[in-house]
């Protein structure tokens, strides 16, 4: 089970993000952050095109961050927009097909959201 320390760090962290986000038709800023099974924890934002099918959802860079550093298996991931939105429908078939995700939960959040 993840401490509420390691979850606050999480949403800390996709929150922080956000600002890095390239979303110039939407104006919807999404951050994420996953937590590795060694540790480590990855950040991504969304980043949209005017091809709708070549933009990134925040989950998948992080995830994808992530796989490319070596890591594989995924304990959470941590979601913060401005309305505590769902996730990418993308994200649960790449974590359960791909079997990266070993914890059993993600969590969204709204940029609102009291960290104290």
């Amino acid at each position: 089970m993840l401490k509420d320390d390691m979850r606050m760090t999480l949403v800390k962290a996709a929150s922080d993000v956000r600002i890095n986000a390239y979303v110039p038709y939407s104006n919807y800023a999404v951050g994420a952050a996953v937590l590795t099974s060694s540790g480590k924890v990855f950040t991504g934002v969304n980043v949209e095109n005017a091809a709708y099918p070549s933009a990134m959802c925040a989950e998948r860079v992080a995830i994808f961050k992530a796989v490319s550093e070596g890591e594989r298996n995924f304990e959470a991931v941590a979601v913060v927009t401005d309305n505590g939105g769902s996730p990418c429908g993308s994200l649960p078939p790449l974590l359960l097909h791909s079997c990266f995700l070993q914890g059993s939960f993600w969590f969204q959040v709204p940029a609102n959201f009291s960290l104290i």
